[in-house]
């Protein structure tokens, strides 16, 4: 497994967690701490992309 492979795991990885953690955040009455978590999420994602775009560009 290449670095890249690892990576865009690690990313995926870490957006799925901070998905699941914002919304049992939120179902749990921690708003600020869910609406973040879901920020965060956002951009994981869009990072996850941009960092295939630019590996397919290589």
């Amino acid at each position: 497994m290449g670095i890249k492979n690892i990576h865009m795991f690690l990313v995926s990885a870490a957006c799925l967690l901070a998905l699941i953690f914002g919304l049992w955040a939120l179902a749990h009455g921690y708003s600020a701490l869910g609406y973040c978590s879901l920020a965060a999420t956002v951009g994981l994602v869009i990072y996850g992309a941009q960092f295939i775009k630019k590996v397919r560009a290589l």
